[in-house]
């Protein structure tokens, strides 16, 4: 992912809300949100999670 890890994308504003909140199974970094408690991980293994993936799924199926 390009985007910054400590930047919540559901929280509107220019604060930095997400602090470590352990790690997943593969050993990837999660971070939480100190406002709304959302997830998220740092970097993602399965491919679906990538953002430019969802608009090859609606191209191929097409």
């Amino acid at each position: 992912m390009a985007s910054n890890p400590t930047w919540c994308c559901r929280c509107v504003g220019e604060i930095r809300n997400m602090i470590k909140y352990g790690k997943t199974k593969s050993g990837a970094q999660r971070y939480i949100c100190k406002q709304c408690r959302k997830t998220r991980v740092e970097k993602y293994i399965y491919q679906a999670y990538k953002s430019d993936m969802d608009k090859n799924i609606i191209q191929f199926t097409k």
